[in-house]
């Protein structure tokens, strides 16, 4: 019965080295961890693009060139009146 604490404590004791040993690393190279958030984000956007675009990235509505970003157009629309947003996924 006193051997479960111990090995609780020992547990604990060993994922804080490991968190540390991470948060440590991630201090000597931020421009690294930096960039590799940049290039899973990126990644994870190419992947789930179909999903995360509005509208049909192609279809011309010339009525609707040159809209302001609003709840329709997140970024707005272009000359041709293309969602910018869903361009730019």
């Amino acid at each position: 019965m006193t051997t479960a604490p111990l090995e609780f404590e020992t547990a604990r004791a060993a994922r804080r080295a490991r968190h540390g040993k991470a948060v440590e690393w991630i201090r000597r190279h931020p421009t690294v961890a930096v960039g590799s958030a940049l290039l899973i984000t990126m990644v994870l956007m190419a992947i789930f693009a179909p999903y995360l675009g509005t509208i049909d990235p192609k279809a011309i509505a010339p009525i609707k060139r040159l809209k302001f970003p609003q709840a329709d157009f997140w970024f707005g629309t272009d000359g041709f009146g293309r969602d910018v947003y869903s361009r730019v996924i």
